[in-house]
């Protein structure tokens, strides 16, 4: 496993159920996670799957009541991403940020 190896993670993935949610605890409870929910209006959301051209549209009608329920909305940090740019460079800075804040945090406590 990459992360047993001292690598830093960012897994990007949809949970849609517990027990996904359980395997990735269960896998990296030796590890320090942070989850972060991403959270954006479906108006946009419907937008990107029009402009990046590998989404199948549509898709985010079906997700968008799926997600974030339950103990599926149990983040350590949330980001709407509706009033950030799209524009690549961007988010990578402000992940870049996001990532250099929390291990701060981690390293202070």
């Amino acid at each position: 496993m990459l992360a047993a190896r001292g690598n830093n993670l960012i897994i990007d993935e949809v949970l849609f159920d517990k027990g996904a949610l359980k395997a990735y605890v269960q896998q990296l409870k030796a590890h320090t996670v942070y989850y972060i929910g991403v959270f954006c209006d479906l108006e946009a959301i419907q937008e990107c799957e029009v402009l990046r051209r590998d989404r199948y549209i549509g898709l985010s009608n079906d997700e968008i009541d799926r997600v974030h329920q339950g103990i599926l909305n149990s983040y350590d940090f949330k980001v709407d991403t509706t009033t950030i740019s799209l524009l690549l460079k961007q988010c990578a800075e402000y992940w870049s940020l996001l990532m250099k804040t929390l291990c701060r945090k981690h390293l202070e406590s």
